[in-house]
């Protein structure tokens, strides 16, 4: 059967939930069988009692300086669902069926409010080692930015990025049990043009190698492991959604101040890293056949995404009640061809073959 299929989000919920109870999660680790008290030693580092909200004021200047670039090539169709209490800071910047892009958002959410029991458990279970069996001895304050550009040219590559920053405080010392920084960028074509890999990549290797040369070259082999599609490829060997970029995740080794500037060289370096490469192709002529393998791409991404990425899983098993800005990431539209194969030769099958073999290295 071939078939399209919109993306409802409202109406997968329930079925997505069924599902990641199905499947085994990325998060079954030796560190889940672990026991409350910890087996994870505390970070070498203390953050400044002003991390939070100082990544909390960076994220919202990445949102502004993000938004005006995407305004310049989708200046109307955008909504904004914005929520300010005491405790929550959160705006989402969204829309769906412009004229360049058929899906994008780009939301902040800041956050201080005592953890909830769940997310206690899972850093707990993660190793950390808290001084206090009781959640409700607990703040936990967050900052983050996450993004998502679906253009309508399946020529145009999907960008996805996020940064974050998580932190528990306990509010009887005042004391920061545990702490970390995340994110990465990543590049996601349905047609892999070597020259905006390169172009993608180089950027984000120039705004790391400041800082710390060793970065880039780990975080990008961390990002062809985690964005990998494990019962897809050829004979099962795993396929990758796209091309990669950079991921890290809790991460809380280095210096918390160059990991403040990490975060900000990133999110800074982002409208760099995309922009020039839509801008080239976002008028490209394409055809039918083309929208139709940018479908199955589509396909490729909403099944990492519901299936394998904890972000999306943590969000929708712990905080179900933010469901559609959990799954915003997902394309508007997505494709699935039983037992499809690219045409031999064609740009189709060059592409599929750099999904399922990661290249090394994209910088000359």
């Amino acid at each position: 059967m071939f078939g399209v299929v919109r993306i409802l989000h409202s109406t997968m919920y329930s079925s997505l939930r069924m599902l990641m109870s199905l499947l085994p999660g990325r998060w079954s680790t030796p560190a889940m069988t672990a026991s409350l008290t910890g087996v994870k030693s505390r970070p070498l580092f203390d953050p400044p009692k002003d991390m939070h909200f100082r990544m909390s004021e960076l994220v919202k200047e990445l949102q502004e300086d993000i938004f005006a670039m995407l305004k310049k090539y989708e200046p109307d169709h955008w909504q904004e669902i914005r929520d300010e209490r005491e405790g929550l800071y959160k705006c989402s910047r969204f829309m769906q069926d412009g004229d360049v892009f058929e899906k994008a958002a780009v939301n902040v959410t800041n956050t201080k409010r005592p953890i909830s029991a769940g997310m206690f458990q899972k850093r707990a279970l993660d190793g950390v080692r808290f001084s206090s069996n009781n959640p409700s001895d607990y703040m936990l304050l967050t900052a983050s930015i996450s993004l998502i550009f679906h253009p309508h040219n399946p020529f145009a590559p999907t960008v996805h990025a996020n940064y974050r920053y998580f932190e528990t405080v306990n509010t009887k010392t005042a004391a920061v049990e545990d702490w970390y920084f995340g994110g990465g960028s990543d590049l996601t074509p349905s047609y892999v043009i070597d020259e905006d890999g390169t172009y993608f990549h180089t950027v984000l290797k120039n705004a790391l190698d400041p800082i710390d040369s060793t970065l880039y070259s780990d975080w990008k082999r961390r990002a062809d492991e985690y964005f990998r599609i494990p019962h897809r490829g050829v004979a099962g060997s795993g396929e990758c959604r796209g091309i990669g970029g950079v991921f890290y995740n809790q991460y809380d080794d280095r210096d918390p101040e160059t990991m403040y500037r990490v975060q900000t060289a990133l999110g800074k370096a982002l409208n760099d890293a995309y922009f020039p490469i839509l801008a080239k192709r976002k008028d490209t002529p394409y055809t039918s056949e083309h929208k139709q393998w940018q479908g199955l791409r589509h396909g490729r991404y909403v099944e990492f995404n519901v299936m394998y990425d904890e972000g999306t899983k943590y969000g929708l098993i712990h905080a179900p009640q933010t469901a559609e800005s959990i799954l915003v990431s997902l394309p508007l539209t997505a494709r699935y061809e039983a037992h499809h194969k690219p045409v031999p030769g064609s740009h189709e099958e060059k592409s599929f073959d750099v999904f399922c073999r990661p290249k090394e290295s994209w910088i000359n």
